[in-house]
């Protein structure tokens, strides 16, 4: 048989008052088979051995007040002093504690994960030599699996997840039930109707998900697989009355289209529709949508017609899914992590267990039932490689890491500066400033003026789609703040596979392409240009200009981008005389560092032809 497992947050729904649920125990809404209590007996039934034989009066309690006088926590308080693991709600309907140990034996499909994951762990500590790891399970305190696994395992940490941040990596994450359950429990209905948004929450719940995991770490998948698009269909015979009404009433839910002839014993559907009943069966069980479909019913005596007439509007089992299985597994699943195994799963103990409910005449297709193991692609030494090259960097950064104001820390930023950038080649500009503009277009016109770190700024524009996509992605909705942090999801670069080169010049965008424009706007002497002067000059004469010309450029698009308007006259002014210091110092042999005095002002005397 199959207990119908209620999780603890439908306790309140059913008038199941928590503290009548014991620690070890789950609550079934339907009777267990057999067990003996510490007075003999049925600890599940109130039979002559429990009720009679002086029983009740040994306990104190009046016979004639059990027939209905007594309350709820009165006859749960009886119940438990007989020793027996029947209570009751507070409308006085009858469910049974089942210690976990007893619980897992009903279900074939945690007795399967139980065999699998064991070895999985086993295996994981073996192969890296570690004696005790962290194990993390997305369920709750209440799940079967997560007790036998902590009472297997009693000197590995294991937890169960609820919540998506964790002060200490796990090396284990595992998904026991259907992962598509799973998000679709987390998903807010609003989000689920809204294709783009929901592409942006599955990345970031999975991106919180990546940064539980250790560097090695694995993720575990148990899982049916949905058969979108077959549209072969297949004859289904049911072994019993019940199990055929109760596939009519889902069908009710789901809208799903079959055919049969009087009494559903045999039908015929898509296996589609087959692989959806599948994946939503120990749901469906779970909470108990028959009762509430047939208000409080026993399915037993709820006739074909009843049910064909039910109005099932008053239930909304699942909102439109937009991202199909395969997508998420080959697409979002590919962002964060590698396929290290797959498994098909249709054990002789899980087909006997569906076919004691009904038979697929044309066979059961074993694609259904799969497990999958996932590794973490790593990029954390690259992270630190590259904050630890912007560290290093003297020549071209603007400022340290830690000087950069929050909203430059982000993809809004970066995303407005290349924006910045597309337009000035196109921008009309007042008489005032078309002398300057003309100039600053010059890295963007001639390929002779343009230095190859500019090729990189390019191809990040090229890119702002994905850009975009992180953006929303990595502050889904504005939940992590006002800004989507760069530096604090530098991560996310490594794995949508952005060029090393790429990820510098992103980086730069955001500390500031050189001192210049800290400069203009009185914060830095021009003193700090000492270090990229000096590299300059130990470049050739046309690159070391291009460069110039290029930081000139980057500047320009980041202030203007940081002040929100075009530049000013006067703004555009001082930039461009700061170039033209710089480009008379590279072009001239003589001088030393002391070309610019404390003012800023030229001491060589010399008056050489500015380089555009």
């Amino acid at each position: 048989m199959e207990l119908s497992i209620l999780p603890q947050s439908e306790y309140e729904k059913y008038g199941i008052d928590p503290s009548d649920v014991p620690t070890g125990m789950v609550v079934s809404l339907n009777t267990p088979p057999m067990l003996e209590g510490r007075y003999g007996g049925n600890v599940y039934g109130l039979g002559a051995y429990e009720a009679f034989s002086g029983t009740l009066r040994w306990l104190g309690v009046n016979e004639k007040d059990v027939g209905g006088k007594l309350s709820y926590s009165q006859l749960n308080s009886l119940y438990k002093r007989m020793g027996l693991l029947i209570r009751f709600t507070k409308d006085l309907k009858p469910y049974y504690l089942v210690p976990f140990q007893i619980a897992s034996q009903f279900n074939v499909e945690v007795k399967f994960q139980l065999q699998r994951l064991s070895e999985i762990i086993t295996n994981y500590k073996v192969n890296h030599y570690q004696q005790t790891i962290r194990i993390g399970i997305f369920t709750n305190e209440t799940s079967v699996l997560f007790h036998e696994l902590k009472a297997r395992f009693v000197d590995d940490e294991v937890e169960y997840i609820s919540q998506l941040t964790s002060p200490n990596p796990f090396d284990l994450l595992i998904f026991p039930e259907d992962y598509w359950i799973w998000f679709d429990r987390i998903t807010p209905s609003e989000i689920r109707s809204d294709r783009k948004n929901h592409r942006y929450w599955i990345i970031y719940i999975l991106h919180k998900i990546y940064r539980l995991l250790q560097e090695e770490g694995n993720l575990i998948f148990f899982h049916k697989t949905l058969l979108e698009d077959d549209k072969r269909r297949v004859n289904i015979k049911f072994q019993s009355d019940l199990e055929a009404k109760r596939f009519l009433i889902y069908s009710k839910v789901r809208n799903i289209e079959f055919s049969y002839v009087k009494a559903p014993e045999k039908i015929k559907l898509s296996l589609a529709d087959l692989s959806r009943y599948l994946i939503d069966y120990h749901r469906l069980m779970e909470l108990n949508i028959e009762r509430f479909l047939t208000e409080g019913k026993s399915l037993s005596s709820v006739q074909v017609e009843e049910i064909e007439l039910l109005h099932t509007s008053g239930y909304n089992f699942s909102d439109k899914a937009w991202v199909s299985q395969t997508e998420f597994l080959d697409k979002f699943m590919s962002i964060f992590f590698s396929l290290q195994h797959k498994e098909e799963i249709f054990s002789d103990e899980i087909k006997e267990f569906w076919e004691r409910k009904f038979i697929v005449e044309e066979g059961w297709p074993r694609v259904f039932f799969s497990f999958v193991l996932f590794g973490v692609r790593p990029t954390r030494s690259r992270v630190q490689w590259y904050l630890k090259g912007l560290a290093e960097d003297q020549v071209l950064t603007g400022c340290r890491k830690e000087l950069v104001a929050d909203y430059r820390d982000s993809f809004e930023y970066v995303i407005k500066v290349l924006d910045t950038l597309s337009q000035l080649k196109h921008r009309e500009y007042p008489q005032v400033l078309k002398q300057f503009s003309d100039r600053l277009r010059l890295p963007l016109e001639s390929k002779k003026r343009r230095h190859r770190l500019l090729e990189d700024v390019l191809r990040l524009q090229k890119k702002r789609a994905i850009l975009e996509e992180l953006k929303n992605s990595v502050n889904f909705k504005n939940l992590e703040g006002p800004f989507s942090n760069i530096f604090s999801n530098l991560e996310m670069l490594c794995l949508m596979d952005f060029q090393e080169s790429e990820i510098m010049e992103l980086l730069r965008i955001v500390v500031g392409h050189s001192p210049f424009g800290r400069i203009i706007l009185g914060k830095l002497h021009e003193k700090r240009l000492e270090p990229i002067l000096e590299y300059a000059k130990r470049l050739d004469s046309d690159e070391g200009l291009n460069l110039f010309r290029y930081l000139r450029l980057m500047t320009a698009c980041e202030l203007e981008a940081s002040l929100g308007k075009p530049l000013s006259a006067s703004l555009m002014k001082e930039l461009f005389e700061l170039y033209d210091k710089c480009a008379r110092y590279v072009s001239n042999p003589g001088p030393e560092v002391e070309y610019f005095t404390h003012e800023g002002d030229f001491i060589s005397g010399q008056a050489l032809k500015i380089t555009v």
